[in-house]
């Protein structure tokens, strides 16, 4: 089911004066400067500078918009170039018509974002940007930013060498399948994970011409209208910016919230050739916005989910004022994708919320021109990657979360995982992450209680929390019809009590609570090239769980299959202050099956704890 929300995050990325001029008087900007990163040791200070005109420290009140720091592996030409694009990709964003004043109807928006069926929510995001900025904590105050150092290794400042520096004739994407064409290396990526989003830049973006080279070469009259001739480094800093979820103001489970914006693939035909390729350039932007669904109506679904959709609206509306006129080519005219775009990184379909989009008019069909620049053939946006345990964070025990409780940290501090056995269905663990970032990510588990089914009493707690026994989401594999499964259930052996789904002081943490224990499971149970059967963590009664699945089977419907009757008895309290308990005088109950797991109950009226009431928990 997808209904209409679109682009909130449209006005959130291109009404980026926010991301250097916010106004909101709500924000506690004593509590944004107590979260600030250390850059005491950064070889850069954080930019824009954080002292006035004078030298001194600019005060507390007075921080606004967003701050890059950080700057591991970058030089002084580097960060020159990063901070410059920076501006230039403000001037990108700040435009009339994309700022605001949209027309929905001009080339630009039905080139890059499809029909004008947006016209009413136009209005609609003028009044919320009105009150609201992109950003409303902390986390929107900073971006790390790292340069590479075409290095691997714990040192690198891209460790993992996820730009393909390193190793720049690969021929598979970091953690993904294979490359979807000849270019292994990216421009830049972007981690939104962590405690502070992460922006890496690679050899490839300080390739580009920066913004201010590019509108100033003396192009010939056939490439003024050549939209990919004008690429640029503020383009590709767009591009990125719109991967960062917390600017994005992306999120699960909340209507007000906009879809993550993620890197995807199209697969179309070209001079008789038939494959995938990866959504980046203005050519496949275009492509992509040609989508048809098999309901017309949510065609426009998929281009408000690609990063370089919105950086090429936004330049294609920079170069219109340049050159007085649209820069309609590349064009793609009918050419439409051969069948459902997907996710770049897990070959699966976009991570969905529920949206309502558009139709799109057919067009004449064009090949891409054969000069076309060759783009990478890897998503760029990094969902969840090696290293990132260490910085997430787990829940310790089972129990009664207070607001104040925080998360242990990740890594070393979790239990130990236990692999599925190798015979049982394979999947790759980008998979994995695309069905735990559902689980995670959806706000609506985070108030749940896990407990055992004797626990369940009426259903809620006192304060409303909803009671389950398990909370789980899968997602199908794109190669065929199994299914990835990931699970949070209570303990099946002996265990008494119960855990909030997630604990935290923040959104932050809280996602980060719920994610460490599988993206361990995933480092740990994966083999090189990424496949795994699944594994397991149990964290004193509470069970993390990621298996793989036929269609057909529901692999946790059993988990607590043939409980067996109910079985109760009077509390023993000889242990624990006898008649002076506040336990006396109360019923123990189990199920047959399960008699590690056990309920406390009130003893009903009669006397005997065969009659307790299921709901009458104590």
């Amino acid at each position: 089911m997808r209904s209409n929300i679109f682009l909130l995050r449209l006005r959130a990325l291109l009404s980026t004066p926010s991301l250097t001029v916010a106004q909101d008087d709500d924000v506690d900007y004593n509590e944004v400067w107590n979260y600030a990163p250390d850059f005491s040791n950064d070889k850069f200070p954080p930019y824009p500078d954080l002292k006035d005109e004078s030298g001194n420290n600019i005060t507390v009140e007075n921080i606004r918009g967003t701050h890059l720091f950080g700057w591991k592996g970058c030089g002084n030409e580097e960060v020159n170039k990063i901070t410059r694009a920076y501006k230039d990709f403000h001037t990108l964003t700040s435009q009339d018509g994309v700022y605001k004043n949209i027309d929905w109807a001009h080339a630009a928006a039905v080139d890059f974002w499809g029909p004008k069926i947006f016209e009413a929510a136009n209005e609609v995001w003028s009044y919320w940007w009105s009150y609201q900025p992109p950003w409303f904590s902390w986390r929107q105050l900073w971006i790390e930013v790292r340069c590479s150092d075409s290095k691997q290794g714990s040192d690198s400042s891209d460790p993992d060498d996820v730009c393909g520096d390193a190793k720049p004739d690969r021929d598979h994407c970091p953690y993904r399948a294979p490359l979807q064409s000849s270019k292994p290396t990216l421009q830049a990526w972007s981690d939104p994970t962590g405690k502070y989003s992460k922006i890496t830049f690679c050899n490839d973006f300080f390739n580009l011409d920066t913004f201010e080279e590019s509108m100033s070469k003396n192009r010939p009259a056939n490439q003024k209208k050549r939209l990919d001739k004008w690429d640029n480094q503020a383009r590709c800093f767009l591009h990125e910016i719109t991967h960062l979820d917390y600017f994005m103001n992306a999120g699960p489970g909340d209507e007000n919230k906009s879809p993550y914006v993620s890197d995807l693939e199209i697969r179309y035909t070209d001079r008789g050739s038939t494959g995938w390729h990866e959504a980046y350039g203005p050519y496949n932007a275009r492509v992509l916005t040609n989508y048809r669904d098999p309901d017309p109506q949510y065609s426009g679904y998929y281009t408000q989910r690609n990063a370089d959709n919105y950086a090429w609206f936004a330049l294609a509306k920079y170069v219109e004022g340049k050159i007085g006129g649209y820069p309609d080519l590349p064009r793609a005219g009918r050419k439409k994708p051969l069948e459902e775009p997907r996710d770049a990184a897990t070959h699966g379909p976009p991570q969905r919320r529920d949206v309502d989009d558009g139709i799109v008019e057919a067009r004449d069909e064009d090949d891409p021109p054969e000069d076309m620049p060759e783009y990478p053939g890897c998503g760029d946006r990094a969902e969840y990657g090696p290293g990132a345990a260490a910085e997430t964070a787990s829940i310790s025990s089972a129990h009664e979360a207070g607001p104040t409780d925080t998360p242990n940290g990740g890594g070393d501090d979790l239990p130990e995982v236990e692999c599925a056995d190798s015979g049982g269905v394979r999947f790759h663990k980008s998979i994995a992450r695309g069905a735990m970032q559902v689980l995670c990510g959806n706000k609506d588990n985070w108030d749940k209680v896990i407990t055992p089914p004797i626990s369940l009493g009426s259903g809620s707690t006192e304060d409303g929390k909803e009671k389950t026994w398990k909370v789980t989401t899968n997602s199908r594999v794109p190669t065929g019809t199994d299914e990835v499964w990931t699970g949070m259930l209570f303990a099946q052996d002996s265990c008494m009590g119960f855990s909030n789904f997630v604990v935290g002081k923040d959104d932050s943490e809280k996602l980060l609570d719920c994610t460490a224990k599988y993206i361990k499971i995933m480092e740990e149970c994966s083999n090189e090239s990424g496949w795994m059967t699944g594994g397991t963590i149990k964290d004193v009664c509470i069970v993390y769980d990621i298996r793989g699945a036929l269609e057909w089977e529901k692999p946790y419907d059993g988990w607590y299959e043939g409980q067996g009757e109910m079985k109760c008895e009077e509390t023993d309290t000889s242990a624990i202050g006898g008649e002076e308990s506040a336990l006396h005088g109360t019923c123990t109950c189990w199920y047959k099956k399960y008699e590690g797991l056990t309920e406390v109950f009130k003893k009903p009226e009669s006397g005997n704890c065969a009659d307790v009431d299921k709901e009458d928990i104590y």
